[in-house]
């Protein structure tokens, strides 16, 4: 009977034992098996992860390389253009490379893996190193998990001159050799204008030597233009385009002597007249400067439009300056070296609209500021159309409904071979 009982204990310990093992073994299993879900989620978020980052980065290389296209088929704005016209330029820019982004497939299979180029923008425009930079954000999608990269472009040869400058920061006397160097073009005035090929250019900055004489040729010059002498047109009203700066050293006005310049003059960046322009008489004709105009020793304008990108600066001390015709002036009106004791009706306007863009500044010899504008015609400030009510007066603070009238034909920067986009930081 002992014996009976002792292997009855026996068979309940047997199975504890295997009802044991099984606990074990199914808490181990359910161990493992968490471990391995817990390890193919945390694969898959990082895979996830790896992606949008890839993705963002795709997005950087996509905005890197649009840049380099945009500027092959949009002309960049001049060396010396106000702070606002880089960075419209560039505005416009990343609007077009967000818009192309939108169009990428990254992949057929996986329609909701994308990048794109966020709207955030931060635009540093530096005048003096000729460079601007930009500050963006491209974000990485898959799904639902997204990465933000913000990255750092340095757009080097794209500057500009801050709007709050004046032209006065332009070094004038550095915008031109002395002399000329063995890259420009030297032609004797009496030769002008004859260029080497049989397109009327001048596919280079251009020195002539002497009076010289424009009739009927229409005259392209590919580069800066200097004029040693005096520059005369006949009765032929041609155009004469100068795609960079132009600097005038003795009088332009008519062949024979009497006032009036009768010839189209098209300049794409700054003009400077050491001595007087007499743009009046005959029939009409325009005048633009891309740039910045500066008169030393008045001016004569009538019969047709004069138009000026940037600043208008006039030297009261030397000339006097007559206008009977519409000025335009994208930026400000600059009178220099004024004493209303002395330069009486420096400026006069007759039959004319005179509108200014940005501000008129009136400054003495010793360069401070003037208050007493008694010599100067009324002006008004507005911001509208006034249909012809402002008459010689100076309208100023003036928006301008078509700024397109202000975008020289010909420009000296072309291209993208002085461009270098350099991506300075990418932060994850």
């Amino acid at each position: 009977m002992v014996k009976i009982k002792y292997l009855k204990n026996e068979r309940g310990y047997a199975l504890v034992l295997a009802l044991f093992a099984i606990v074990i073994i199914s808490l181990l299993g359910l161990t493992l098996l968490g471990s391995t879900i817990s390890t193919a989620k945390q694969t898959n978020q990082t895979d996830t992860y790896y992606r949008t980052t890839h993705l963002a980065e795709m997005g950087v290389k996509f905005t890197e390389a649009h840049i380099y296209q945009y500027v092959q088929t949009n002309e960049r704005p001049l060396p010396g253009s106000s702070e606002s016209t880089v960075k419209d330029y560039i505005e416009d820019m990343f609007r077009h490379i967000r818009a192309q982004a939108d169009l990428v497939v990254v992949d057929s299979q996986y329609p909701n893996r994308e990048y794109q180029i966020l709207e955030n923008l931060e635009i540093n425009v530096s005048a003096a190193d000729a460079e601007t930079e930009v500050v963006f954000s491209v974000k990485g999608i898959d799904d639902e998990k997204e990465k933000e990269l913000d990255a750092t472009f340095v757009l080097d040869g794209l500057g500009g001159q801050s709007d709050s400058s004046d032209s006065d920061d332009i070094n004038w006397e550095d915008l031109f050799p002395t002399s000329p160097t063995e890259e420009w073009i030297v032609q004797e005035g009496e030769a002008f204008p004859n260029p080497p090929g049989d397109d009327n250019k001048y596919n280079g900055n251009t020195w002539v030597n002497g009076n010289s004489t424009v009739k009927l040729t229409d005259v392209t010059i590919n580069g800066d233009c200097v004029m040693n002498g005096n520059f005369y047109s006949g009765n032929g009203h041609p155009d004469i385009t100068i795609c960079g700066s132009a600097k005038f050293n003795k009088e332009v006005t008519d062949t024979q002597g009497q006032p009036g310049f009768k010839a189209n003059l098209m300049i794409g960046n700054h003009a400077i007249y050491e001595d007087k322009l007499f743009w009046h008489n005959g029939n009409s004709r325009d005048y633009l400067s891309g740039g910045s105009t500066y008169f030393k020793k008045g001016a004569e304008i009538g019969n047709g439009p004069f138009v000026v990108g940037q600043d208008l600066i006039i030297d009261a001390s030397t000339g006097v300056y007559n206008f009977s015709s519409d000025v335009s002036i994208k930026r400000d009106l600059i009178i220099l070296n004024y004493d209303p004791t002395v330069n009486t009706d420096v400026l006069t306007i007759k039959n004319s609209d005179f509108y200014v863009g940005g501000s008129i500044k009136i400054f003495d010899k010793s360069g401070k500021p003037v208050t007493d504008q008694s010599r100067i015609p009324p002006t008004t400030q507005t911001s509208d159309s006034n249909n012809g009510k402002d008459k010689n007066n100076i309208v100023y603070h003036y928006s301008f409904s078509d700024t397109s009238i202000f975008e020289p034909t010909c420009k000296i920067t072309n291209g993208t071979d002085d461009l270098f986009v350099d991506v300075v930081h990418v932060e994850y």
